[in-house]
């Protein structure tokens, strides 16, 4: 008989066992047929992962990339993922020429696109995912939209429901989530700021409030107290108060130094916002950079804050986040454009335009907007 001991190890290993080789929860279970056949009814893609139990690699993969949250993310929006264990299904393996493994295959329908081999960290590997997606984007319509004779794009989208709040309300949750959403892609910059401008233009009693505390916060900026909420709240509140002169104004000073550049590259989108709203895209030009790579940024930063919002928010609130969100990172990659055509880069705006999500139509709307903005032909996203 085992004593008490020998059946705690057990146990225990068991357990530990398990936890070693449990699967990622972003693999599906359901068979390589069946989630080709569900990939293509959601009008996803399938991402096959070609694997082996004896692979260090691929259990690095397991261990490090299919676990990452912008990992997940992608995958609970865009894609199916199937492991294929190489010993048990080798007929696949060799159908898909799997010879070196990790190998992970792109297939849009039950066509393959693109594939990668070797082990793919998770920034790595999110690039490559997004970049084939937007590639093929125009080939993921879902099965039984194509006879209808009707575009999805063509079917006015209702808009979502919104919950309801006073003034007080959201001043309260936006002094509470301005100190937590740092990219301000999360609840501050989708749903919390468009009220706040919805109730600077119908009361002029919130104005008045909003004008008092972006004075205060500038005053507090002049004496360098250049906290990060401080910071945050300037950029984001000045716009609304209409005080957007005086915010180019100081944010023109701050670039004039090193200390100042390095303050305000930690709020990257919030000044290129700030600056583009005032028709300032040579100066918001120099600031960003490389458009191209912040719009992989941004792109980044919005898939995690949905992780954590998927999390927080459910119904009416989780529905107006996702449309908030959404316009918020159009407008955003819409002026990236705008920023690559002033400095005579089309090469770059035409990359930025292939990372918009699956609404072209709104898509449109703000390279549009942006355009006029920055005094530029609008471009045509396909």
């Amino acid at each position: 008989m085992l004593n008490q001991l020998t059946k705690v190890s057990i146990v225990a290993f068991g357990l530990s066992a398990g936890a070693v080789f449990a699967e990622p929860e972003i693999f599906s279970d359901a068979g390589f047929n069946a989630d080709q056949e569900a990939a293509a009814a959601s009008g996803k893609v399938q991402i096959a992962y070609f694997t082996a139990t004896w692979c260090p690699p691929c259990k690095k993969m397991k261990a490090e990339t299919w676990v990452d949250k912008e990992i997940e993310s992608w995958a609970d929006s865009y894609a199916v993922v199937t492991p294929v264990d190489v010993d048990r299904f080798g007929s696949l393996a060799a159908q898909y020429r799997a010879r070196s493994i990790p190998t992970i295959v792109f297939i849009v329908g039950d066509k393959e696109v693109a594939r990668t081999v070797g082990y793919q960290s998770p920034s790595k590997f999110i690039g490559w995912l997004e970049d084939t997606r937007t590639e093929f984007a125009a080939d993921l319509v879902p099965s039984g939209m194509e006879s209808s004779g009707e575009s999805a794009e063509a079917e006015a989208a209702p808009a979502p429901a919104r919950v309801e709040m006073s003034a007080g309300e959201v001043m309260r949750e936006y002094s509470v989530q301005v100190k937590k959403d740092q990219s301000s892609l999360g609840m501050t910059g989708s749903v919390l700021l468009p009220r706040m401008e919805e109730l600077a233009e119908s009361s002029s009693e919130f104005k008045a409030e909003i004008v008092e505390r972006v004075t205060k916060l500038q005053q507090s900026l002049e004496s360098n107290q250049l906290n990060p909420t401080t910071l945050r709240e300037y950029l984001q509140l000045a716009p609304i108060a209409g005080m957007a002169d005086q915010a180019v104004a100081w944010i023109e000073s701050q670039l004039a130094t090193p200390a100042g550049q390095s303050i305000l590259s930690k709020n990257r989108m919030l000044v290129q916002n700030l600056l583009t709203d005032a028709g300032r895209y040579d100066l918001a030009g120099e600031f960003v950079g490389e458009p191209v790579q912040q719009a992989r940024k941004m792109i980044s930063a919005a898939s995690r804050s949905s992780v954590t919002m998927l999390r927080d928010l459910e119904g009416a609130a989780l529905n107006e986040f996702k449309a908030g969100q959404t316009a918020l990172l159009d407008r955003s990659l819409a002026d990236l454009i705008a920023i690559a055509q002033t400095s005579g880069d089309d090469a770059k705006a035409r990359v930025i335009a292939k990372l918009f999500g699956e609404d072209t139509a709104s898509a449109q709307e703000a390279v549009n907007a942006a355009a006029e903005r920055a005094g530029v032909e609008p471009l045509t996203i396909e």
